[in-house]
């Protein structure tokens, strides 16, 4: 969890949780410097318990009274997590404010072994939508990188302005030493390096504020996949920052107890843990003993949840295979039967004809591995033509 911060929230979200058993509202989250961050929160009456692993009592805010436990006290829920706040001056009409701590980055990415037919594949998946911290939400933005070797794939969520810039570097990295390129190193040697490039743009980081830039990095965390030719077998890393260290630490994703074993899975972004709850379900109820497409569908559910305003947009789909190559898939969306074809977020353009497979978010597991070869073509006809060349 971040460092405690500071929310002003209006007194007519106060009376709207008095008068409801739960309320959703706008507001903003904190401040960054010259930027806000705004999340879908809700305000719920303080006798409601939450579970007793999610709740985190915190004291007051600066300057202002109120004793836990009294009819003044309310509970935020940031995204899964719920918070106390002990700071409404009695009968006040001012805005109130909070002592809170920040639920992390509201996006939902998760990469995955999946097995069909008796063949293994790792996939990647992630929402689309970035909001910058600001209100606006752009639903076209891709999350996943096909890098240069083309055997490994990367992904993050977060803060783009720290992940987006330390990725391509990633990718640099790669591009300049023909040994990476060619896959004469293995896997387990790029994570080394990726673990290294990512500590370096850190560390080139210039700010005014240290608090600011370590709540960022706490925010953003990466995952990076692919198949190993000197084990046999595909491996995955989370990157992650470790306060104690003061770096971005790899660690590699194991089969959990919550899965089950032979089932490696991983979320990343703020709704991780009700998004690996909620696939532990979903394979409970299908006697398949490994992990399909579940996480897609997963995926899908927490993009169409109005409660987490800020994952959203078309999921991107990027697959690895132990034949050291990626593919990434276009996804019908919305999967309603009259959906569009999009890649990596951003609608097809209407002269636009995608080589890669299409994907049917409503039977995702029926997807072909391969393109038709009436679909591996690109319609030029009413391409836009530069007239100037």
């Amino acid at each position: 969890m971040n460092a405690l911060l500071n929310e002003a929230c209006t007194a007519t979200a106060y009376g709207q949780a008095q008068t409801s058993d739960v309320t959703a509202f706008r507001s903003v989250h904190y401040r960054r410097g010259r930027r806000v961050q705004t999340f879908t929160q809700y305000v719920q009456p303080f006798d409601r318990e939450p579970p007793a692993s999610s709740a985190r009592t915190l004291g007051a805010a600066p300057g202002r009274t109120g004793a836990p436990g009294t009819s003044e006290d309310l509970r935020l829920m940031l995204g899964a997590v719920q918070y106390r706040a002990f700071d409404r001056p009695a009968g006040g009409s001012a805005p109130i404010e909070w002592a809170l701590t920040d639920g992390g980055a509201m996006t939902l990415g998760v990469a995955w072994i999946r097995s069909t037919g008796g063949v293994r594949e790792m996939v990647f998946a992630s929402d689309s939508r970035l909001s910058g911290g600001s209100p606006e939400r752009w639903d076209a933005c891709p999350k996943i990188l096909t890098l240069p070797r083309s055997d490994a794939l990367i992904s993050f969520a977060g803060v783009t302005e720290l992940a987006y810039p330390a990725m391509l570097q990633v990718a640099r990295a790669i591009e300049v030493h023909p040994g990476l390129v060619n896959r004469l190193f293995d896997i387990t040697t790029l994570s080394s390096l990726v673990e290294d490039v990512l500590n370096q743009m850190v560390k080139l980081v210039k700010t005014g504020s240290r608090d600011s830039l370590l709540d960022s990095l706490r925010q953003t965390e990466f995952l990076l996949g692919g198949f190993s030719w000197q084990l046999g077998r595909f491996k995955l890393w989370r990157f992650a920052w470790k306060n104690s260290e003061s770096r971005y630490v790899k660690r590699r994703c194991l089969p959990t107890r919550q899965l089950g074993a032979d089932r490696v899975c991983k979320f990343i972004g703020g709704p991780s843990g009700p998004a690996r709850e909620k696939l532990r379900e979903l394979l409970e109820s299908r006697p398949r003993g490994e992990i399909g497409m579940e996480p897609v569908e997963v995926l899908q559910l927490f993009i169409d949840a109005p409660e987490y305003d800020d994952v959203g947009g078309a999921p991107q789909i990027v697959k690895t295979y132990r034949h050291l190559n990626s593919e990434p898939f276009s996804v019908l969306w919305p999967p309603n039967g009259d959906g569009q074809a999009t890649f990596a977020g951003r609608p097809l353009l209407r002269y636009e004809k995608s080589f890669t497979p299409p994907l049917d978010l409503r039977k995702p597991d029926a997807h072909s591995a391969r393109l038709q070869a009436d679909e591996a073509a690109i319609i030029i006809e009413g391409l836009p033509v530069d007239s100037t060349t």
